[in-house]
């Protein structure tokens, strides 16, 4: 956390940038799917639920979380505790990192949106999947990244999709 930006203003702009920017992309997006259409996002490593420490938190997250709209609000709710103390969000289970918390906001939308697909859209073959590139070298990991982004090897992991 080299940055010197307020936290609650780095987990809005990161939520409203990683997350809900791609909730908007896809409601626009997706009526334009046709069979057998194929949406990978791009997440990273960092969301993974093990990032939550808190064990009811993730429970909800996983369990509760069960529509767009709910894991929204679950988004919102970080975004709300950021603005209660630097380090309020910490003491709840949530991860340091706002970057990490919208990528697990990526992770579960995709699962909510794939079981979406499949069962509001009939078989109509569409997979959603989310993936983590690598540790790519730009400036958000000062260009520390072991993955060249102009090398085209950041696009090996969707091979399989």
């Amino acid at each position: 956390r080299a940055s010197t930006v307020p936290f609650a203003i780095q987990a809005e702009k990161t939520i409203l940038t990683n997350y809900l920017g791609l909730v908007r992309t896809c409601v626009f997006l997706f009526p334009l799917l046709r069979r057998h259409a194929r949406v990978v996002n791009l997440s990273s490593s960092a969301g993974h639920l093990s990032q939550i420490t808190n064990l009811e938190l993730k429970k909800r997250l996983m369990e509760d979380c069960v529509s767009e709209r709910q894991l929204t609000d679950m988004m919102y709710e970080f975004m709300d505790i950021t603005k209660e103390h630097p380090r309020a969000h910490v003491a709840k289970g949530w991860p340091d990192s706002a970057y990490a918390v919208s990528k697990i906001g990526v992770n579960l939308l995709t699962r909510i949106y794939q079981k979406k697909f499949d069962c509001e859209l009939g078989n109509q073959d569409k997979v959603i999947n989310a993936v983590h590139p690598g540790y790519v070298a730009t400036n958000m990991s000062s260009f520390m990244g072991n993955v060249n982004i102009f090398d085209g090897k950041i696009f090996d992991s969707t091979k399989f999709l």
